[in-house]
């Protein structure tokens, strides 16, 4: 339990380094990852970090909004 609790700590950690206050629409500038299989993961990462969740019995991660889950 204590490396889930530490996990999303360190997602929030990292999604908060892309967010700049100054813009009004609050998506993150994705333009700086790269283009490859990480900056992918990162990308996912700045849109959805915060609701990301994976769920083991489907084993696929779901966005979850407005308490409803769907598939990323």
């Amino acid at each position: 339990m204590t490396n889930e609790i530490r996990a999303e700590d360190d997602i929030d950690a990292f999604v908060n380094r892309f967010r700049d206050p100054a813009q009004a629409s609050g998506v993150p500038d994705l333009l700086p990852f790269l283009h490859n299989d990480h900056g992918n993961a990162e990308r996912l990462i700045a849109l959805h970090g915060e609701d990301l969740k994976f769920c083991h019995a489907f084993k696929k991660w779901l966005v979850v909004e407005k308490g409803l889950a769907t598939p990323a």
